[in-house]
C-alpha cells in the first residue's frame, strides 16, 4: 500500500455546488501518494450527499462531517490537526485549483530540503515576480512580500509535522483569523525555512455580495495576533506586517460601521466597536499619520444618522462601482 505523502484537505461549510466545482477539478489530478479529505462543518445539506455520485468507490477521498458548525477556523485547524501525511495542502472550497496544482507541488516537495517548513505561492493577491527563502520567523516576518498572500489559504503547503505541535496555540488565536499563521510561526523557530515561490497553484476568487468576510471582525481580531509569545523584535515586526497588508482601510472601515450603526439604530454599539478597534490596532505602537486619522474618525459616531449618508455618498463619488460590492457585509452565519 502505497503511503500518503501529500493530503489536500478542504473545510466547507453550506457551499455544495461551487464545492463540486472544486472537486471536480481535483479528481483528474489524483495520484498514488495523494489523499484528499473534505471536512463539512454541519451543512444545512450534507456535502457527503452533494459529491456521493462523484466520489463513491474512491479510497483516496474521505468526506468527515462534523456533527456541529465548530466555526471555520477551527474546522481550518482540524485539517491540519487530523493530517496523517508528511505535507498539507489547506484548499479553500470556493477557490479554484490550477489544472496541474497536484503535480506542482508533488514536484516541489519531492526536491524540499529537510529544513523547510512551507511553501507559499503566488496568487491573485499578491502577484509574486521574485522567489525568496527565508530562515526562521523573525527572517519571515521580516522579508515577507505579503502577509495577504500568507493568509491566503490555498496559497500555502506546509509539512504538517512540524505545525502540529503548535496546535494548542493555533487554537487559543483561532479568533485572530489567522491561527494557521500562528502555528507556522512557531513552527518556523530560528532555523525553519519558507519558501516564496513565483509558480501559482490555485486563483482566489472575490466572494459574492452577503458572503464576504466581514471588515469589521477582521479590524477587531487580526490585532490580537500580537499578543503572541513572541520575542519583543519579533513582535514589532508581525505588527509592521499587520498594519501594512491586512488591515482594513479606517475609512472603509468607519463606513462599514456607520451602515450598521443607522440600519440597527445602535449608535453606542458603533461607537464602542471604535473605540475596541482602534484601541488594538494602535496602543503601544508608536504614533502615525494613521492613529491620529483614526482618532479623528471617532467623530463620525457622535451622530452617525447625520454623518452615514455624507460618508455614504463620499464613498460613492471615490469607489464608483466598487461601492456597491463593498456595502456592508457580515459572514457571522456563513463560516
Amino acid at each position: 500500500m502505497t503511503s500518503t505523502l501529500l493530503t489536500i484537505a478542504i473545510p466547507t461549510f453550506d457551499r455544495n455546488e461551487v464545492l463540486a466545482q472544486t472537486v471536480a477539478t481535483l479528481l483528474p489530478q489524483m495520484r498514488p501518494g495523494v489523499k484528499l479529505v473534505i471536512r463539512d462543518n454541519a451543512s444545512p445539506r450534507p456535502v457527503s450527499q452533494t459529491l456521493a455520485a462523484m466520489v463513491s468507490g474512491r479510497a483516496d477521498v474521505e468526506v468527515i462531517s462534523n456533527p456541529w458548525n465548530v466555526g471555520g477556523n477551527a474546522n481550518m485547524l482540524r485539517c491540519l490537526e487530523h493530517c496523517d501525511s508528511e505535507w498539507l495542502w489547506v484548499l479553500g472550497d470556493d477557490d479554484l485549483p490550477d489544472a496541474d496544482a497536484v503535480t506542482r507541488i508533488l514536484s516541489d516537495v519531492a526536491a524540499a530540503p529537510e529544513a523547510l517548513t512551507a511553501f507559499n505561492y503566488r496568487s491573485e493577491l499578491y502577484d509574486r515576480r521574485e522567489a525568496l527563502e527565508l530562515c526562521g520567523a523573525e527572517d519571515f516576518l521580516d522579508r515577507m512580500d505579503s502577509l495577504s498572500n500568507v493568509l491566503f489559504l490555498s496559497a500555502s503547503v506546509v509539512r504538517a509535522p512540524r505545525l502540529q505541535p503548535h496546535l494548542r496555540l493555533a487554537y487559543a488565536y483561532a479568533y485572530s483569523n489567522m491561527p494557521h499563521v500562528v502555528a507556522l510561526l512557531l513552527a518556523l523557530g530560528e532555523q525553519g525555512r519558507v519558501r516564496l515561490s513565483t509558480a501559482h497553484i490555485a486563483s482566489w476568487v472575490e466572494a459574492p455580495a452577503g458572503s464576504a468576510w466581514s471588515v469589521i471582525n477582521a479590524a477587531l481580531a487580526f490585532p490580537t495576533v500580537l499578543d503572541l509569545p513572541l520575542p519583543h523584535r519579533q513582535r514589532l515586526l508581525l505588527a509592521r506586517q499587520v498594519e501594512a497588508d491586512v488591515q482594513p482601510e479606517l475609512l472603509g472601515l468607519a463606513r462599514q460601521l456607520l451602515a450598521r450603526a443607522r440600519a440597527d439604530n445602535e449608535a453606542p454599539a458603533a461607537r464602542w466597536l471604535w473605540r475596541q478597534m482602534r484601541a488594538r490596532r494602535f496602543r503601544g505602537l508608536p504614533f502615525s499619520a494613521r492613529s491620529v486619522l483614526a482618532w479623528a474618525l471617532g467623530a463620525l459616531f457622535i451622530a452617525p444618522r447625520i454623518t452615514q449618508p455624507i460618508v455614504e455618498w463620499a464613498a460613492r463619488m471615490l469607489l464608483g462601482p466598487r461601492a456597491a460590492r463593498n456595502a456592508l457585509q457580515d459572514r457571522t452565519q456563513r463560516i
